[in-house]
């Protein structure tokens, strides 16, 4: 029986997102029975690129607004059929592109921890909105829409091996790249939910069968392997990392530094946004207004 160390409090979550003036919530559900099952009533959010037959899914777009799909997302649906309780779906970068929290076509998401600082993108909402009283939130990653926000935050973020989750039901932005991904608060229940979501289905054609091991007790390497970045990062962060590896060697792991390939570095970024762009131009070019986006009553002729 899968069971998540921190499972939420749905009431007092709601009482936070109805106070919520950091642009962060799309749609507030109300409190409604639950299924039996491994999730049973863990309280999450939804990141409103997924589509939800219940609310509507704007993907924080305005040529999206009010756009009410008839159907769950495959991960959506595994999570209901779980137990658990959806509590709020909540705003991103537009169209998921951004990775900043700087670009909701419904405001700005701010890093709760010091609104004078990002709160890290796409998955903003779902990041600045994620207290002690939700148990996980449900976002997307493509670049690093969960990692780089759960860094900024202090929060652990999962991105899965591509095509170990379904993207059925979530809005495309580089179907190369695109992956469901989410925040937990330990890594415990990071693992737990993967039991839950990593589902074979046959609508996602590069969804693939995954299986965990039951046998992950954490156990204490022997070796690392650790990339000699120090010298190439500001001094608080260099600080850090190098107390981490101090750290390790206490614990009598042998640490084997590696010198970076700096041009393999320096072309990730350019590589990342020739691919992504060019698939998001090609996935968003059906936001014309005919089959989805908004449609203005004009003149008939």
């Amino acid at each position: 029986m899968t069971k998540l160390k921190v499972k939420g409090n749905f009431n007092l979550a709601l009482s936070e997102l109805k106070s919520d003036k950091n642009n962060v919530v799309s749609y507030l559900y109300k409190d409604l029975p639950t299924f039996d099952g491994p999730l049973k009533d863990c309280v999450f959010t939804i990141k409103d690129v997924f589509a939800t037959n219940d609310a509507p899914t704007q993907a924080s777009s305005k040529i999206l607004e009010n756009f009410q799909p008839s159907y769950n997302a495959y991960p959506v649906e595994l999570l209901i059929n779980a137990g658990a309780k959806k509590v709020a779906k909540v705003h991103s970068d537009e169209l998921a592109l951004g990775g900043t929290g700087l670009h909701s076509a419904y405001g700005i998401v701010k890093n709760p921890k010091d609104k004078s600082k990002q709160s890290g993108g796409s998955s903003s909402g779902s990041v600045a909105s994620f207290s002690k009283n939700i148990s996980f939130a449900l976002g997307s990653d493509t670049g690093d829409s969960v990692r780089l926000p759960a860094s900024f935050n202090g929060v652990v973020g999962f991105k899965p091996s591509y095509g170990a989750i379904s993207r059925y039901g979530m809005f495309a932005y580089a179907s190369s790249l695109d992956t469901v991904a989410y925040f937990t608060h330990n890594v415990h229940d990071a693992y737990e939910l993967a039991k839950v979501l990593y589902q074979v289905d046959k609508r996602d054609f590069t969804n693939v069968e995954v299986k965990l091991s039951e046998n992950n007790k954490a156990k204490k390497p022997k070796s690392v392997l650790a990339l000699d970045v120090s010298k190439y990062c500001e001094k608080y962060v260099a600080d850090s990392y190098t107390k981490l590896l101090e750290e390790l060697k206490k614990q009598n792991v042998d640490i084997k530094l590696v010198e970076p390939n700096l041009d393999v570095l320096r072309s990730v970024r350019a590589t990342y946004k020739i691919i992504s762009f060019s698939e998001a131009s090609s996935n968003l070019a059906n936001l014309t207004g005919v089959a989805f986006g908004n449609r203005e009553k004009g003149s008939s002729w």
